[in-house]
């Protein structure tokens, strides 16, 4: 768990010997050794000159000064077949008397001891970055994260340019521009997102993700870090996510009808319950909300997700992973087996994940999920493209709900038009009303300030009826509903149309 308000350059023991095996892992994964860490350098053994950059990681992780040994390739190879991580290899202030004691019943025969120096070792000195450029590095990254909390943003974008890089932060859908870090600690706010995110800080010219956990003013955020290499460098985009957000589904912009609606649904005992909308649209929070209502203890929920954004008491979560090939598809067939009475499918992607999903229906499952297509009914076209026969899709398919978010309008400073303004509806008909604008003061800046969700539901008996001519209400009736309220403006519906 990181949080804002811990400092930067205090370790404690445990973190100290957590940064330990950090370098120890890092040599492995590119065949060094680690073989010695005193107060002023490490010492890691080499049969050739290592790539800068992996010294560069090394240097930074473990804060001091890296010598390296060159060793035969033959004897490297021995030592680190024969060699775990030694005791004594501790960081400054760490003492054996600080370690978790283990009992001599439980504790592990000791490691063979490191052979002698070889005599024809060369030490190489790198250069050093100096403790304040580190500490420098690491305050910044604090402070952005907290004052991306502070400003409501969804997302943090990192950007290298040809000189230094630019910080952006996503706000009620919007990029606003921060302050650049300077340019001497660019490289080091990069490393160090990677090394609490849980990447490989020496790798550059893959894409990565990872995720961390971070409290800022006793609240929760889980920060979802995805890496991309560029021409000019690596560019890091972080999410941020609340773990601790209401996520009661009366909370989540559904009209009474709506909620009902979907109530209905969930209270099925079988059938599939689909999201449908692009990324960044809400779909997580209101899938998040389905469980939280549907979490009791007579039912057994599951869920498979890419990655588990918030944990929820009472559910089990398994978050895919596909560098062992455990896929949606997989890790279905065995939720299958583990007698479960609600499955959450983070995303449906592929033919095998969908089949396997109507199957979990058809078998006595309620299901859960999310399924990217531009309106509600085009799922219907999406599953025959994945190959789902059509008896599946009509039978198995109980409630598709097609979710956008559109920006709130400021309550301090939002005014009513004069003009009315007329509309067409999804039915053809010509609706007018009287339109609400957006102003801007001292508290939102911009005339809005938060998102809410607009919805539109779509039944199988809704669809039939659509068949016959008759439509049912779409988004932009939905968006039209809530601009005539004055909950936003007609700006952003519109907007919300061409998504």
């Amino acid at each position: 768990m990181q949080t804002g308000t811990l400092s930067p350059v205090t370790r404690t023991g445990g973190e100290e010997q957590l940064l330990l095996a950090e370098v120890h892992a890092l040599c492995e994964r590119n065949e060094l050794m680690l073989i010695d860490c005193n107060p002023d350098a490490v010492r890691v053994a080499a049969a050739q000159q290592p790539r800068r950059d992996v010294v560069s990681a090394i240097r930074f992780l473990a804060g001091k000064r890296v010598d390296i040994e060159l060793w035969h390739s033959e004897k490297l190879a021995y030592c680190r077949r024969n060699t775990s991580l030694p005791e004594p290899v501790l960081f400054p202030g760490v003492t054996p008397e600080t370690n978790v004691p283990v009992s001599a019943d439980t504790a592990s025969p000791p490691p063979p001891a490191l052979p002698p120096a070889d005599n024809h070792r060369r030490p190489t000195d790198t250069d050093t970055w100096p403790a304040e450029q580190q500490s420098a590095a690491v305050s910044f990254v604090n402070r952005m994260i907290a004052g991306a909390v502070a400003k409501r943003a969804s997302d943090i974008h990192i950007e290298p340019a040809q000189q230094g890089y630019r910080i952006r932060v996503r706000i009620d859908g919007q990029l606003h521009t921060l302050n650049s870090p300077p340019p001497e600690i660019s490289g080091e706010i990069i490393i160090r997102i990677k090394i609490i995110a849980g990447l490989d800080i020496a790798e550059k010219r893959l894409p990565q993700d990872g995720q961390f956990e971070w409290l800022e003013n006793n609240t929760r955020y889980a920060i979802r870090v995805a890496t991309l290499p560029t021409i000019y460098g690596e560019k890091v985009v972080l999410r941020l996510l609340s773990t601790t957000q209401n996520l009661a589904l009366e909370k989540s912009g559904l009209t009474p009808l709506q909620l009902k609606t979907l109530h209905d649904g969930l209270n099925s005992a079988t059938g599939i319950i689909l999201l449908t909308g692009p990324t960044g649209s809400g779909k997580t929070a209101t899938l998040y909300g389905c469980l939280q209502y549907l979490n009791q203890n007579n039912r057994n929920i599951c869920s498979v997700e890419d990655p588990v954004e918030i944990p929820l008491r009472g559910i089990t979560q398994t978050q895919i992973n596909p560098k062992i090939e455990l896929g949606f598809a997989a890790i279905l067939r065995a939720l299958l087996r583990q007698d479960p009475d609600v499955i959450m499918v983070g995303e449906i992607r592929d033919k095998a994940t969908a089949e396997m999903a109507v199957k979990a229906a058809h078998t006595g499952h309620l299901v859960l999920s999310t399924l990217h297509t531009n309106s509600a009914e085009d799922t219907f076209s999406r599953l025959r493209q994945l190959g789902i026969d059509e008896y599946f899709i009509k039978t198995c398919i109980k409630l598709i709900i097609a979710q956008r978010l559109v920006r709130m309008l400021c309550p301090c400073c939002k005014t009513q038009k004069q003009e009315t303004e007329s509309v067409i509806l999804g039915s053809g008909k010509t609706h007018q009303f009287t339109p609400w604008q957006a102003n801007g003061c001292e508290h939102c800046f911009s005339g809005y300030y938060g998102r809410t969700a607009c919805f539109a539901f779509l039944t199988p008996q809704q669809a039939q009826s659509s068949a016959a001519g008759v439509l049912p209400g779409s988004l932009f009736d939905a968006g039209v509903a809530l601009a005539e309220s004055g909950v936003t403006t007609l700006s952003e519906i519109y907007h919300m149309q061409d998504i």
